[in-house]
C-alpha cells in the first residue's frame, strides 16, 4: 500500500492539493457547525457564554479536527483519479473526536474512514502519562519548598 503524499499535485482548477484541502475542512466544519448549534446543548452554552466565542470554538475544533482528514481526501481523491494505484479502503480518522458526528459530516461517501483501536489507545495512553508526570512534578515542586521553608 502506497503512503499518501501531495507532491506537486494540483486539482481540475490548477490549484495546489493542500489548497483544495483547507477549503475542504472548511466546508465540512460549516456543515458541522450547522448540526450542532441545532442541539439542545448549544442553547444551553449560549445562554451562559456569548455565542460567538462558541460559535467560533466550534467551527475551529472541528476545522482542526478535520484537516488531517481533508489532507487524506484530496490526495486519495485525486490519486483514484490520476494515478490509479492502489490506494486504502478507508482513511485514519483516529484522530477526529466524534465517530458519529463524522459519520453525518463525511463529505464522500465512495471512500470510507476507520477508528484504529490501538492508536486511541496510544493516544490516550500518551496524554495520561503527561498528565500524571506533570502532577508528579507539582507533588515534588510543593514537597521541595515545604522542605526549603521547614528548614529540613
Amino acid at each position: 500500500m502506497r503512503k499518501l503524499q501531495y507532491l506537486d499535485k494540483r486539482d481540475e482548477k490548477g490549484v495546489l492539493l493542500r489548497y483544495s484541502a483547507h477549503e475542504l475542512a472548511f466546508d465540512v466544519a460549516s456543515r458541522a457547525f450547522d448540526l450542532i448549534s441545532s442541539n439542545e446543548i448549544y442553547s444551553i452554552l449560549v445562554s451562559k457564554i456569548p455565542q460567538k466565542y462558541v460559535d467560533i470554538y466550534y467551527q475551529k475544533m472541528i476545522y482542526e479536527a478535520f484537516l488531517p482528514l481533508a489532507h487524506q481526501l484530496v490526495i486519495y481523491q485525486h490519486d483514484k483519479d490520476h494515478n490509479k494505484i492502489n490506494l486504502p479502503r478507508a482513511l485514519d480518522a483516529t484522530g477526529f473526536p466524534s465517530k458519529a458526528l463524522l459519520k453525518e459530516i463525511w463529505p464522500v461517501s465512495s471512500i470510507g474512514f476507520s477508528f484504529s483501536f490501538v492508536k486511541t489507545l496510544k493516544i490516550n495512553v500518551k496524554e495520561k502519562s503527561k498528565d500524571l508526570l506533570q502532577g508528579t512534578k507539582k507533588a515534588s515542586n510543593m514537597l521541595l519548598s515545604f522542605y526549603k521553608c521547614n528548614g529540613i
